[in-house]
């Protein structure tokens, strides 16, 4: 399970849409099924890009801290499946 995570979780480069600030939840789909957990799943990404920098397998391009997104697939709320994180690099 945890190298699932990370295999979502490691990506370099992309377009990118965090989560939008606002009075209304937001809602993502991955393939029209609602993500259900976007604040933990993003958590969990952070924390498993974090182990792997631990060990060594990726190293920080910078001293910001590791952040994770949804990249938009469409103009609405498909996100690809894919959870993408930065700045790391492989």
């Amino acid at each position: 399970m945890r190298w699932l995570v990370v295999a979502l979780a490691i990506a370099l480069t992309g377009c990118g849409a965090a989560p939008s600030v606002g009075s209304a939840p937001l809602r993502l789909t991955i393939g029209g099924a609602t993500v259900l957990d976007l604040a933990g799943l993003q958590t969990r990404a952070e924390a498993e890009v974090g182990y792997t920098l631990d060990f060594g397998y990726a190293a920080r391009v910078s001293k910001d801290p590791v952040t994770c997104w949804f990249a938009r697939t469409d103009l609405e709320t498909e996100v690809d499946t894919r959870l993408w994180c930065g700045p790391v690099q492989v």
